[in-house]
């Protein structure tokens, strides 16, 4: 198991020898005690509250504005992201005859993160402002010779994260004139042909300004994310590898399911245009296509080192790479790529909670012998 320094906050670097020797102790033996499924239990809710989280806002926001319902439609991912900015994920957009407008939306959970929240509002705003930029945006949309309309910032959470900002702080401290906050409301609601009880989900407003009024009374009145489903996105590049590898594996074995001697194998160009087909950055956008050679290795070297691929030639046989997955139902290879993750994480997880017990421990100890001084 990695040592203490591995897991370090910066209380273990400033301990003197001897208190690092016996704060290592104390280390092992906390890890000893800690059960591997309650490690697992532990980061599996970490990962499920943060990243799953924020992977279901991306998919409900472009679901939702994929039905044309709304007035605006979504349109690309990452829209700023080859100029630094990894706030905004979906570019929405209200072409009309001489006007197009614009919606940068970040999906964003933890409300106690509202600061944050703000700073990267105010970051997308900085780079938007720009004519040149507004213009590169149109051509990347199919709105080349529309005038711009208006550009309106959005940042989306759950309900249940909205009690923990504070939204007045976070509205006065954005930057855009138009600057708003929805949020995602879940439910439960019966479904009488399948006689069972289903989620429901709705996008609403919550507060902040809006700069089409129309857009505004939609958005007050509920968006239903599950009235369409987009397959043309599917992640952005800010997601977590999780998502987008277990589309792409997924997309891979269907892709030869039947037809191929050994439908787990796949090439790498295979998998870098099954990774293409998933994400749409939108036209005449050149910056992107070494990004995005940059993720699909990204991509590759995270399934290798999490064992949910394989390049070795004694157990490739005829491609360049597998997927490691014993089942040969396709339902199940997105879950097998997030559990292969979250099982290879143990180990990592087991550290962090023995390395904070012992913290705790240690610190009680050195207050004690401060209260016996004192005496």
């Amino acid at each position: 198991m990695k040592g203490p320094e591995n897991y370090d906050d910066g209380y273990y670097q400033q301990l003197g020898p001897q208190d690092k020797a016996d704060f290592e102790k104390l280390f092992r033996k906390k890890a000893n005690t800690i059960d591997e499924d309650r490690a697992r239990e532990s980061y599996e809710q970490s990962f499920q509250s943060n990243f799953e989280e924020e992977y279901r806002l991306f998919r409900d926001v472009v679901n939702a504005f994929s039905s044309g319902k709304a007035g605006f439609e979504a349109t690309i991912v990452d829209p700023l992201y080859e100029f630094g900015d990894t706030n905004a994920e979906v570019l929405l957009a209200k072409p009309q005859s001489n006007t197009v407008h614009l919606c940068f939306v970040s999906c964003r959970v933890g409300g106690h993160n509202y600061t944050d929240w703000m700073a990267g509002v105010n970051e997308t705003y900085r780079l938007a402002n720009n004519t040149e930029m507004v213009e590169d945006l149109k051509t990347h949309i199919n709105c080349t010779g529309l005038n711009l309309g208006t550009v309106q910032y959005v940042t989306l959470t759950r309900d249940i994260d909205i009690p923990d900002a504070d939204v007045n702080i976070l509205k006065s401290g954005a930057d855009p004139e138009y600057y708003a906050i929805w949020k995602l409301i879940r439910s439960a609601e019966y479904n009488e042909k399948e006689e069972k009880m289903e989620e429901a989900k709705t996008i609403k407003y919550h507060d902040g300004t809006m700069s089409v009024p129309d857009f505004q009374n939609i958005c007050q009145q509920g968006i239903d994310p599950k009235a369409a489903e987009n397959d043309d996105i599917k992640y952005s590049l800010t997601l977590h590898s999780v998502f987008p590898l277990g589309e792409v594996c997924l997309d891979l074995y269907l892709d030869k399911l039947g037809d191929e001697e050994n439908p787990k194998e796949f090439y790498e160009e295979e998998f870098e245009e099954a990774f293409l087909d998933n994400v749409y950055f939108g036209n005449d956008r050149g910056a992107m296509t070494s990004i995005a050679e940059d993720k699909v290795d990204t991509l590759l070297n995270f399934g290798l080192e999490h064992g949910v691929l394989k390049e070795n030639s004694d157990i490739v046989d005829e491609r360049d790479y597998k997927i490691m997955w014993g089942s040969e139902d396709p339902g199940a290879i997105k879950s097998m790529v997030r559990e292969k993750f979250i099982d290879s994480k143990v180990p990592d997880e087991t550290g962090e909670m023995a390395f904070s017990r012992a913290k705790e421990d240690f610190e009680e100890s050195e207050h004690s012998l401060d209260d016996f001084d004192e005496d």
